[in-house]
């Protein structure tokens, strides 16, 4: 009997654990993800290159429960989005006071290199095709604000 619990307790484990893994995740929620990524992405493309720290503040809002919750796992040149308003957020901080150390500034430098380079990764997506584009702006926005902040 005791053999038996546990061979039900691993079935349960594993269908749980499937559950939550990409394979399974739907077409319809693969397309409403990569809609949402992509619409984050264009109005944070717009505040960057507006130089706009309250408009990145607004298009950043809800960019995090976009890359995290839509029920599949996105390619982690994806998850950079969360970086890119991380980074851009506290650059515009810096550029609008002008109050920043030189530690901060290599610091944000080294994560703006990061972003990109991962940025740059970036690959066709089938159920957006915003997406690709989208990225490899905003590499080429970043390959700006490096030759621009970090030199």
């Amino acid at each position: 009997m005791r053999v038996r619990v546990m061979g039900l307790a691993v079935r349960a484990a594993t269908i749980l654990a499937l559950a939550g893994s990409p394979v399974l995740a739907s077409a319809a929620d693969k397309a409403t993800g990569w809609r949402n990524w992509a619409d984050h992405g264009e109005r944070i493309a717009l505040a960057i290159r507006a130089v706009n720290p309250a408009q990145l503040d607004s298009a950043c809002q809800g960019v995090t429960g976009t890359v995290v919750g839509q029920g599949f796992q996105f390619p982690y040149w994806g998850q950079q989005l969360i970086g890119v308003c991380r980074v851009y957020g506290r650059l515009f901080d810096h550029l609008k006071d002008g109050n920043t150390t030189h530690s901060a500034k290599k610091s944000e430098c080294k994560e703006l290199k990061q972003a990109r380079n991962n940025l740059a990764k970036a690959t066709d997506v089938a159920e957006e095709p915003r997406a690709l584009p989208l990225a490899q702006t905003r590499v080429v926005l970043m390959d700006a604000m490096r030759d621009t902040y970090c030199t």
